[in-house]
């Protein structure tokens, strides 16, 4: 029993249609930039399938109202958004996992490289300071030296501002 035959005009269904495809368009061009991983693109694309093929047909959303006893067509669109809410969760998970995974790998790395130059002190020949002795090579990333004028103010040097 369709309560509601609704005529929809040509825009009314096209611009879902649209909307639908460009979705899966972009998911499916995400997947290929590996931007976006397979796992969480079947979730995507399983949505807009089902977006376009609600856009295309309107009435079939009618009809599963109508099956399922729900008279309210907003209690479908709460339905959709707990879908996605729990999308979102999912996604909010594998992120956080993957946050905690960088922060575990970064403090490995620092071990490791902390490990590297223990090694690397105890395996070089001791050098006598001297003021011949050139200075190391700054390590990449490091700002140089800042450059400070000899003022003089009443006699006192003054260290140079960090």
């Amino acid at each position: 029993m369709i309560a509601q035959a609704m005529e929809f005009s040509p825009a009314q269904r096209l611009v879902p249609v649209i909307a639908a495809l460009v979705v899966m368009t972009f998911t499916l061009e995400l997947i290929r930039r590996r931007k976006l991983r397979e796992e969480y693109a079947i979730l995507w694309i399983a949505g807009s399938v089902a977006f376009l093929v609600f856009a295309a047909w309107p009435k079939l959303l009618f009809r599963i109202r109508d099956y399922l006893g729900v008279y309210y067509l907003t209690t479908v669109f709460i339905l959709a958004f707990t879908f996605l809410c729990l999308v979102i969760i999912g996604l909010s998970a594998a992120l956080s996992r993957r946050a905690d995974e960088t922060c575990r790998l970064a403090q490995q790395v620092a071990l490791l490289e902390k490990r590297l130059a223990d090694l690397d002190s105890k395996q070089a020949p001791p050098q006598a300071k001297s003021e011949s002795a050139p200075s190391p090579p700054p390590s990449p990333g490091a700002l140089p030296p800042k450059r400070t004028k000899d003022r003089k103010d009443h006699g006192a040097a003054r260290p140079p501002i960090a």
